[in-house]
């Protein structure tokens, strides 16, 4: 068994992958809910208890050998014993799901760093290491076949995934979606949607692309030109919604008021000045219109 550690600051992306992905199956959890959605507001909530700690979400994908298809009950038993051996309790939130969609099978465990009583964060320092420890007490443990170092490289490499994640991009343009449904579409895929903006002003400078199953992180134009942002903004992808950033919206306000420069010169023109007739003058001149006739 192989792992995949990621320690990310949101649920819902990779509660949401894991889940309805069409062949993910859901084996244990000690949630209440059984919605994507309500299992990451579940651990939202109790990530909420603890503000120091920017990143609650532990997410580990644990790949079996090639050609090696684990029973559900040995899945369980090898994320029971991973999960303890990295120092999570029973009481921690968690999430185990079962993905069938490659040549491996593999299970996303979803774990809720933040304890429910107190608010205290398990350490993640050293994770990969202890990780890896972690793994093998579980192969022993759950019965499952040991990697070795070729398994491992063959596994984790960039062989393929570029062709991935382009046809994954390619399937999400359609309709020439906006923004947000376009992000909404591609972590169905697998993938969240980084915007890269400029911290002054606000406005997108490009895009990049992260695999919600081991964080690995990739520029738009590192895939293709076509991939970036004006790339995909030509090929449809609908980027006007960006009038509506924040930062954007404060600069259009801000564009809208006066000058000092032209409350200068307004101030130098004065107020106009405008003569009403007394009514004196007015029964001076009806006298003249009527000598008149």
């Amino acid at each position: 068994m192989i792992q995949n550690i990621v320690v990310g600051s949101g649920f819902a992306g990779i509660v949401r992958y894991a889940q309805e992905k069409e062949d993910g199956e859901t084996l244990a959890s000690n949630l209440a809910s059984h919605d994507w959605n309500g299992r990451a507001a579940e651990m939202d909530a109790i990530a909420s208890m603890n503000t120091r700690t920017q990143k609650p979400v532990c997410h580990v994908s644990l790949s079996a050998s090639p050609g090696e298809h684990p029973t559900n009950e040995q899945w369980i038993a090898a994320a029971n014993a991973w999960k303890r051996e990295m120092g999570f309790s029973d009481d921690h939130q968690f999430v185990l799901i079962k993905h069938n969609d490659r040549d491996h099978d593999h299970a996303h465990l979803i774990l809720n760093r933040i304890h429910p009583d107190g608010g205290k964060a398990v350490s993640m320092s050293n994770n990969f290491e202890r990780g890896e420890q972690a793994c093998r007490i579980a192969e022993r443990e759950a019965g499952l076949q040991g990697f070795n170092e070729y398994q491992a490289q063959t596994l984790t490499g960039t062989k393929g995934r570029m062709a991935e994640i382009r046809a994954c991009i390619d399937r999400s343009l359609a309709g020439n979606p906006g923004l947000d449904l376009f992000r909404s579409r591609m972590q169905k895929e697998g993938f969240d949607v980084i915007e890269n903006r400029s911290p002054s002003t606000g406005r997108l400078s490009g895009l990049s692309f992260q695999s919600l199953v081991d964080g690995k992180t990739w520029k738009g134009s590192e895939i293709g030109k076509v991939y970036s942002a004006a790339g995909l903004k030509k090929r449809g992808l609908d980027l006007d919604g960006d009038r509506e950033h924040p930062l954007l919206k404060k600069d259009k306000l801000k564009s809208l008021k006066p000058s000092r420069r032209s409350n200068d010169i307004l101030g130098k023109m004065g107020t106009p000045k405008i003569s009403l007739p007394t009514p004196g003058g007015l029964l001076k001149k009806a006298a003249k219109a009527a000598l008149a006739l």
